[in-house]
């Protein structure tokens, strides 16, 4: 496993931790003051104490991080809602322990896997209730109120911590832009955004393309400190044709990716286009410039995103060979 998807995994691992741990202590204060089997004791422990490690294990053997944790989200709002008719649909513990799943859920996979989960939630507590299991039981006395604050408090403060630490930023090792509005991420960081950007795209279909860059014909022919000044060059041209949602990064050897979200594959070959029109325009003055982009688009039929830029790296391969100054995405 990477070392991004690494990050992802430990702290999903320190989210479900705690939000499991204090939630089921939440649980325990309701099932404590009720006539309570002790099997459903032994349950709230695997629960709240043994799933966390074992989904933890899951997501580090799995090629995909992002894509373990959205399943593992989905078990958890399964699970959790399977709680609601056992604690008696109480309050206070019923409604904040699905908004924060809600919360995550929104976060992770947006309002599509949010409606996935709440089906599967209606379809887990709708069998439960025809099955005759559970009871109603409203009502939240003082010491089930004062079991839910430590998951109310500590929970999303340590969500705000990780988020921030966490946060899609710029790396140290990020390339200068000269008066550009954006910046360019580190490889490993940029390319956890177009993973994210994949599952997004698969989980509600919509439109994204990549973009990549490469500058290695025109290193190769003029020398490094050349091309690293027509990199600087082609970032800012870069910087001016982005939207709010763009993401730029290195890519390979002194080559740049560029995630356009929201993009058909035909709008950004027009994008791509107009970038090495731009730049050739820009650098005319110092000869034709050696740059060639291989575009791919989303495609339901991809399996990852490994799969989404190994097509774009085949068509940036293909530009290669057919010379420089080409645009390639078919």
């Amino acid at each position: 496993m990477k070392g991004n998807s690494l990050d992802l995994a430990r702290r999903a691992y320190l989210l479900r931790i705690m939000g499991l741990g204090l939630g089921a202590l939440a649980m325990a204060a309701v099932l404590w003051e009720g006539a309570t089997a002790w099997w459903l004791w032994g349950l709230l422990l695997l629960h709240g104490f043994i799933w966390p490690h074992l989904a933890f294990l899951r997501t580090l053997l799995r090629r995909s991080a992002l894509r373990a944790e959205r399943q593992h989200l989905l078990a958890d709002a399964l699970l959790g809602a399977a709680w609601l008719p056992l604690i008696g649909f109480n309050a206070l513990p019923s409604v904040l322990v699905w908004v924060l799943l809600a919360a995550n859920l929104l976060v992770a996979g947006g309002p599509v896997l949010l409606a996935k989960a709440v089906a599967g939630q209606l379809l887990v507590v709708g069998a439960m209730l025809l099955a005759g299991v559970g009871h109603w039981q409203w009502q939240t006395s003082a010491f089930e109120l004062l079991s839910c604050l430590p998951l109310l408090l500590c929970y999303p403060l340590l969500w705000a911590l990780l988020s921030y630490l966490g946060a899609d930023k710029p790396g140290n090792g990020e390339l200068a832009i000269e008066g550009g509005p954006a910046s360019i991420y580190p490889m490993s960081d940029w390319e956890r955004l177009v993973e994210l950007r994949f599952l997004q795209c698969q989980g509600d279909l919509a439109a994204a393309s990549i973009i990549l860059l490469d500058m290695s014909q025109a290193r190769r022919r003029r020398g490094e400190q050349w091309s690293s000044t027509q990199m600087r060059q082609l970032a800012n041209i870069l910087a001016l044709q982005m939207r709010g949602g763009d993401k730029l990064g290195l890519w390979g050897n002194k080559g740049l990716g560029l995630l356009l979200p929201g993009t058909r594959l035909d709008a950004a070959v027009v994008i791509a286009e107009r970038i090495r029109q731009q730049l050739t325009e820009l650098s005319r003055d110092q000869g034709q410039l050696g740059l060639c982009a291989g575009v791919a688009g989303f495609s339901p039929a991809l399996r990852d995103h490994h799969g989404w830029l190994a097509q774009a790296e085949l068509r940036l391969s293909k530009a290669k060979e057919a010379g420089r100054n080409r645009v390639v995405a078919a």
